[in-house]
């Protein structure tokens, strides 16, 4: 296991790195899509788009309830 910091870009994101060996492994570079699948036990799974199994959905949809006392641009920022 590596400790990996999270780090703050664009004051709106958060980014991780991913290991060097693992990414050569995988055959990705700069600029492929990486699938991230959030867990029940609150983990993340990664894995590179093409090898997502057959009949998974590469995309995904979200549904944002706002709070009564958000508005409109307060809704966005927080996505």
């Amino acid at each position: 296991m590596e400790l990996r910091k999270l780090q703050m870009t664009g004051g709106a994101s958060y980014t991780v790195s991913l290991p060097k060996d693992w990414v050569k492994e995988q055959g990705l570079k700069a600029g492929d899509v990486v699938a991230v699948m959030p867990r029940s036990d609150s983990s993340l799974t990664l894995m590179p788009h093409e090898k997502l199994p057959t009949g998974q959905s590469k995309g995904a949809e979200v549904t944002v309830t706002p709070q009564r006392d958000q508005d409109r641009e307060q809704v966005l920022r927080t996505i």
